[in-house]
């Protein structure tokens, strides 16, 4: 018993890894190569020496580097917003099914209310579809990383009594 709880440490572990490193990246990449953006003027703003690290316009008019900078961000964002929210639900088809009907339709929201100038940014209907394949992406691989039936924030049985013990603390069911 206590192997798999282990196990299933790990994965979690691993499951935060890609809520995190996915924002980080998009975090820098706005930073570095997007320097006109109210996400980037924000931080500029807060920490002004972060100034000195972005690159020059010149450099982005390399096609990749632009196809990077226009939708690479908002790859990294959605992925990491559906694995953090798949993460309250049980990795199960079920799971999986409520976190996507939750996180598309908010990035959709999201990228429609640039069009409208509620939220800053530039709307771009291609942003919605890499944003849709992020979030598909980020579903299915934490769908099969969490281990496709068992698995919830915390739910690991350490008293090894089948109460659902996590040291000490009973593991919720959160939605399902």
């Amino acid at each position: 018993m206590h192997a798999e709880c282990v196990r299933r440490k790990k994965r979690m572990v691993i499951r935060l890894l890609f809520v995190l490193i996915p924002l980080l990246v998009g975090t820098v990449f706005y930073l570095f190569f997007d320097p006109h953006t109210a996400f980037s003027a924000r931080l500029v703003s807060l920490f002004p020496a972060l100034s000195k690290l972005q690159i020059p316009a010149a450099w982005t008019d390399n096609p990749i580097l632009r196809f990077c900078r226009n939708y690479l961000c908002d790859f990294c964002w959605a992925f990491s917003l559906e694995s953090s929210v798949i993460l309250l639900f049980a990795c199960t088809r079920r799971g999986l099914r409520r976190s996507v009907s939750i996180t598309l339709p908010l990035s959709v929201l999201l990228e429609i209310l640039q069009k409208t100038e509620s939220v800053s940014g530039t709307f771009d209907p291609a942003d919605i579809l890499v944003e849709a394949a992020a979030i598909f992406m980020a579903g299915f691989i934490q769908y099969f990383l969490g281990g496709k039936g068992n698995e919830k924030m915390g739910s690991c049985d350490v008293s090894g009594d089948g109460s659902g013990t996590v040291h000490g603390i009973r593991a919720r069911k959160w939605f399902g």
